[in-house]
């Protein structure tokens, strides 16, 4: 679930990723320093109660739904900070699901590929897949186009429901019917950026066909983090310096 601007939180829209993102981003620590006590919205100059030092202020997560009490209120191993801050809900633990999450090391040379598949009802048209990186909380400004390299298209369900294949267009000729078209997204790290944290980098892709019309539109999430996503605990993601 994408929270929008004015619509679930609207009180957010001058920070949360989902609205835009801030003019200037809040410091990111890791999510296991954070010290206890009471933190300071400077954007209201108010004191801020974040129980579980997670990043969302109390008031946040009622209004969300999330526990205050707890830093990963849906016990999926992503924060509530995280879902919140990229747009997905921190009380479903569907989400983001498996198909939509790429684990990457912040280490030279790693990368990641990632499969999505988008689902469209077309009348012979061509369909071209099409990438959109949301605005973060990175103190650096970096977003899931940072990391992305390339995209190919990949297959279609049914493979006769396709003409043809461009693969380094991203792109299905040709399209006939109810058919699941996959495509393949390759991101590798060679930012000149030390992580100390991980963090979440959302992103949303869907295909546009000839006549302009987009479908299948899903958001995805790339985590980068200075470890391995088997010893990634809800600990080492980042949070901001004043909570949200």
């Amino acid at each position: 679930m994408r929270a929008h601007c004015g619509v679930l939180v609207p009180c957010l829209c001058a920070c949360l990723v989902a609205c835009g993102g801030p003019k200037q981003p809040p410091l990111l620590v890791r999510l296991g320093d954070a010290g206890a006590g009471m933190q300071v919205d400077a954007r209201v100059h108010v004191p801020q109660v974040d129980s579980d030092h997670d990043g969302v202020c109390d008031a946040t997560e009622q209004m969300f739904g999330s526990n205050p009490q707890a830093a990963d209120s849906d016990h999926d191993g992503f924060p509530d900070f995280v879902e919140v801050a990229t747009g997905f809900d921190p009380t479903d633990p569907t989400v983001p699901g498996p198909d939509q999450v790429a684990f990457m090391t912040a280490k030279s040379q790693a990368s990641v590929d990632l499969d999505v598949r988008s689902t469209v009802d077309s009348t012979g048209e061509g369909q071209t897949g099409f990438f959109g990186a949301y605005p973060t909380l990175d103190p650096q400004h970096l977003t899931a186009s940072d990391f992305l390299v390339s995209g190919i298209a990949v297959d279609a369900q049914p493979p006769d429901n396709v003409r043809n294949i461009v693969a380094a267009s991203e792109r299905f000729g040709s399209v006939t019917g109810h058919t699941r078209l996959r495509f393949r997204l390759h991101f590798d790290y060679h930012v000149d950026v030390q992580f100390s944290c991980a963090e979440g980098f959302s992103f949303s892709y869907g295909v546009k066909s000839d006549l302009g019309q987009q479908a299948g539109q899903r958001d995805y999430l790339l985590v980068v983090a200075p470890k391995g996503s088997a010893q990634l605990t809800a600990a080492d993601y980042c949070l901001p310096a004043t909570c949200l």
